[in-house]
């Protein structure tokens, strides 16, 4: 699947492909948002969640990596986690 494939995708649909496809890589937090990493078909996903709301908000598709520099030690230390 093309990231243009994954956008055409309604919120659920996105959630469901990322949870039967998707690697978690890392997750960060802005604000009040938890965003989890993913890596799927080839490109990366931001999934935005509000843990106060109880609900997924928005997803971020992207396959430059200087963005994957926001997740700092997260990021590596999953990659090469034994």
């Amino acid at each position: 699947m093309s990231i243009a494939e994954f956008d055409k995708l309604s919120l659920a649909e996105q959630i469901s492909h990322l949870q039967r496809q998707g690697n978690r890589l890392a997750s960060r937090e802005v604000g009040p948002f938890q965003i989890k990493l993913f890596q799927v078909d080839g490109f990366f996903v931001e999934l935005w969640e509000d843990p106060t709301r109880g609900g997924s908000y928005a997803i971020t598709c992207f396959n430059d990596c200087e963005y994957l520099g926001l997740y700092g030690d997260d990021l590596w230390r999953r990659a090469f986690k034994e």
